[in-house]
């Protein structure tokens, strides 16, 4: 796909189920592509295996003709062109030679063919078709302010999805058949109290619900009633007074709704002590000590809830974090008993949490347990994590567009893949 774009790539989302993919960018467009299948027609020059045909064997090619075509000749026209046509057809299409194109009917010119810009003299050509996959620009929409995240609906449900952006609003995108012409429709949902930072569709096939996160930490369900236009809003938890920067929800259809959420450290102001020194020239100086705040520690919170329109939050007491919670992603289970999340944040610290979930509240007023199982700890800040499919592959990357990438190999065993590694054939 070629693209020209005057404008920063906000964010990009893939659609596999139904081949569209929709970028956003910074100057608040929505665009939409569409993978099709295209066919291109090419000519092969035979010449070379003619000319081996020819030693192999003493054959009379019988006459030959130079092909100036003046105008495209007509597909049944074509499909009986052979030498003995040739006499017959040659004051519309071509004029009589003694160099031209050898017995073309053995070649299988059996359509429409662009013979303009290219040089028939002595040579013979095949026509071959191939195939192969192109983006195709579909629609192009503007939205109301720029654009923070976007996401895809369950693919059951059709072609939707949603986008958050800073005016503190929600669009969701359908695709409709209008007209025998697919055409994209919009919605706008106005019901937050600050910047929609993130958004995740929930794993329901029977209704469309949305989970959505804001910046000043309000967590708030969207459920679509009659149709995808008209949607009930309420809020689940008020989940962190220092903001909130995104959230992810457990892909599994099984389990209670859970859905993992990343918060911004502890805003509060530092403790500082003044100290006095003298330096060479007896002067007293005051230096301000910085204390550092131990408030840090649940940057990671869970979010359970059932039926009702109230949520139970967990938060992970040992986060391992000491700035902002930038990206968490949930892995598929996919058999295993339990579940793995991974997050990334500021301090440049990768970590993946193996999570077990009850279906009741035990003793402890817990209802899930934790446990670390993997750090990965770089030098410059992290800003996106993502397991694949299966569960056994997961990356994250750095402000520098650095991915690093880990494969699981055991149980609570992860090994660095040097994906930039060059492979010898």
């Amino acid at each position: 796909m070629k693209y020209e774009f005057t404008e920063y790539i906000q964010d990009i989302s893939f659609n596999d189920t139904s081949d569209r993919m929709v970028i956003v960018t910074t100057s608040q467009n929505v665009i939409i592509f569409k993978k099709i299948l295209k066919n291109s027609e090419q000519l092969i020059d035979l010449t070379q295996f003619e000319e081996k045909k020819k030693d192999q064997s003493d054959v009379n090619m019988g006459n030959k003709y130079i092909f100036n075509f003046e105008d495209d000749l007509e597909e049944s026209e074509l499909s009986d062109l052979s030498i003995n046509c040739i006499d017959n057809l040659k004051e519309k299409t071509f004029k009589r030679s003694h160099n031209s194109l050898h017995n073309s009917t053995s070649y299988g010119i059996k359509t429409k063919l662009d013979f303009n810009n290219i040089n028939l003299n002595n040579n013979l050509f095949q026509k071959n078709k191939e195939f192969k996959y192109i983006w195709e620009l579909q629609e192009k929409m503007f939205v109301d302010g720029p654009v923070l995240r976007v996401v895809w609906a369950n693919g059951e449900l059709g072609n939707i999805f949603a986008c958050s952006g800073y005016k503190k609003w929600v669009y969701i995108f359908q695709e409709v058949k209008s007209e025998k012409k697919l055409i994209w429709n919009s919605t706008k949902i106005i019901r937050f109290s600050s910047p929609v930072i993130d958004l995740c569709f929930l794993p329901n096939i029977n209704s469309l619900q949305l989970a959505s996160i804001t910046l000043d930490g309000h967590l708030k369900i969207l459920k679509s009633t009659i149709s995808w236009k008209d949607w009930d809003t309420y809020e689940l938890a008020y989940i962190s007074k220092n903001g909130c920067t995104c959230l992810c929800c457990n892909p599994s259809e099984l389990d209670d709704k859970t859905i993992v959420i990343g918060c911004k450290k502890n805003k509060e102001e530092n403790n500082k002590n003044s100290i006095n020194t003298i330096d060479n020239n007896n002067k007293t100086l005051s230096l301000n000590k910085t204390l550092s705040n131990s408030g840090n520690k649940n940057l990671i919170k869970i979010v359970w809830f059932k039926d009702n329109n109230k949520g139970i939050i967990q938060s992970i007491n040992d986060s391992g974090h000491e700035d902002d919670i930038t990206d968490v992603d949930w892995s598929n289970q996919n058999g295993r008993a339990y579940h793995m999340i991974c997050s990334t944040s500021k301090d440049g610290k990768f970590i993946i949490w193996e999570i077990n979930l009850f279906q009741e509240k035990n003793e402890t007023n817990n209802f899930i347990s934790y446990k670390k199982i993997f750090e990965f700890i770089h030098s410059k800040p992290l800003w996106r994590c993502c397991f694949n499919e299966s569960g056994i592959i997961v990356s994250c990357i750095d402000e520098d567009g650095d991915t690093f990438t880990f494969l699981k190999t055991g149980k609570n065993k992860f090994v660095k893949l040097d994906i930039n590694k060059k492979i010898n054939k």
